[in-house]
């Protein structure tokens, strides 16, 4: 049992490191990217403190190791949901639950090397639930925006690292829920959780080996202006009259299927259209800039200076403020208020 442990921990290792010198190399420093790096860099504090004691590590180093890796799930967490958020950014509410489950997990930490001497039973208990509550919470994210990723192969491995990160998180709590009435099986837990957590590891690295970085990117397209043909020009005039003069983007809840089956295409085809010729790689995104332009207009329009901001942007197809906010700052490199403030005094 200790070979496979040291197979599957030290390969894990391995790999994890060699994955952080890739993505430094090809990736940008976007909010996955730094998400990733935490990640990992408390990934691997986990695999080199959670350790059978035949490791016989010294007590000081063992005790930093797991320290350091309290808060890796909460960084696996950020990571997957910036794969599916562009520009994702933690709130509050996420930055509160971050907390609370650090804390959760600190405490646990500090019983096991004895600088709090019990804790009552139902920790235990919250402590195996939360990971599940967070892998729930990606899983839904993942159904919901998992159709606004315009490349077919990066969408695919998004989706594939969710559904293995919950297969992974329900192995990991199943067996520590299983240990908890049979103790005498405590010894395996480590060398469980680390199996469980390798084919992660080992998906991540396959892709960014094969140099696919656009994996865990929201790269910028650079097809963008690319001369039409005469089928991409039959599609985009179908595309500008559906969008401009039927002006589709009112809704909030157009999606790319819906709009294809308006267009006469299938899906994929529209896809790869937005993507690869007018140079976008997520749905929204595309949406979101003929939103923006028409709130942009009603903003500069004195006449309806009396409209307040959310009703401008819940008319013009965004569904809460929060997302109206964040699209029209990325865009626009300032906030609606302060965009109609600067018309005000203008």
């Amino acid at each position: 049992m200790l070979y496979l442990d040291a197979f599957f921990r030290f390969t894990g290792i391995g790999l994890m490191l060699f994955m952080c010198l890739l993505c430094l190399r090809d990736l940008n420093k976007s909010t996955t990217s730094v998400f990733f790096y935490w990640a990992f860099l408390s990934l691997i504090f986990y695999f080199l403190g959670f350790i059978p004691d035949r490791y016989q590590l010294p007590y000081y180093l063992k005790l930093s190791f797991r320290i350091l890796d309290v808060p890796f799930f909460v960084f696996v967490w950020f990571f997957v949901l910036s794969l599916f958020k562009k520009d994702f950014k933690p709130g509050l509410p996420y930055v509160v639950i971050a907390i609370v489950y650090s804390f959760f997990i600190l405490m646990e930490r500090l019983v096991q090397f004895r600088f709090v001497d019990h804790l009552p039973l139902w920790w235990a208990w919250v402590v195996n639930i939360s990971p599940i509550a967070l892998v729930l919470h990606l899983v839904i994210v993942t159904l919901i925006e998992r159709n606004d990723d315009l490349i077919s192969k990066r969408r695919k491995f998004r989706v594939l690292l969710v559904y293995i990160t919950a297969i992974m998180t329900i192995i990991i709590t199943g067996f520590s829920f299983y240990i908890l009435k049979h103790y005498e099986y405590n010894i395996y837990q480590p060398t469980v959780s680390i199996i469980a957590i390798w084919p992660i590891i080992f998906l991540v690295s396959y892709w960014l080996m094969q140099m696919n970085a656009q994996a865990l990117a929201f790269d910028e397209v650079k097809n963008k202006g690319k001369i039409l043909n005469a089928r991409d020009t039959e599609l985009k005039q179908k595309l500008d009259t559906e969008i401009i003069e039927n002006r589709a983007y009112l809704e909030n809840g157009l999606s790319i299927q819906s709009l294809a089956k308006r267009l006469g295409v299938n899906s994929y085809r529209l896809r790869e259209f937005i993507n690869q010729i007018l140079g976008f790689d997520n749905f929204s995104t595309f949406i979101n800039g003929y939103r923006i332009a028409a709130v942009k207009k009603e903003l500069a329009n004195t006449t309806k200076a009396h409209i307040p901001i959310l009703s401008i942007a819940l008319n013009n197809g965004f569904n809460s403020l929060s997302t109206f906010n964040r699209a029209f700052k990325s865009s626009e490199g300032m906030t609606p208020s302060e965009f109609r403030s600067e018309i005000s005094s203008s």
